[in-house]
């Protein structure tokens, strides 16, 4: 018989990011291929199906906001959620 389980989805993980005046966190969901930006202001948005090398590419950004505004915000579909 085949073994028709499937795996339990990944929880989102945490994206590392230079600090940021506006942003507070960032996670990703690899499952999902989703982003999910919470700002330090109130508000939360997720980006959708955004590749994991794009939201991989945070940690070497200098500038968190300047990242998001430059390559995920006119790029991706998004959703605010909070």
């Amino acid at each position: 018989m085949t073994n028709l389980a499937q795996e339990a989805p990944k929880p989102p993980r945490a994206i590392s990011f230079a600090p940021s005046s506006q942003i507070a966190s960032i996670t990703y969901s690899d499952d999902e291929m989703t982003l999910t930006v919470a700002f330090q202001r109130g508000g939360v948005y997720v980006y959708k199906r955004v590749p994991s090398d794009v939201a991989d590419g945070f940690p070497n950004a200098p500038s968190a906001g300047k990242y998001l505004n430059e390559f995920i915000k006119p790029t991706y579909e998004f959703e605010r959620i909070g």
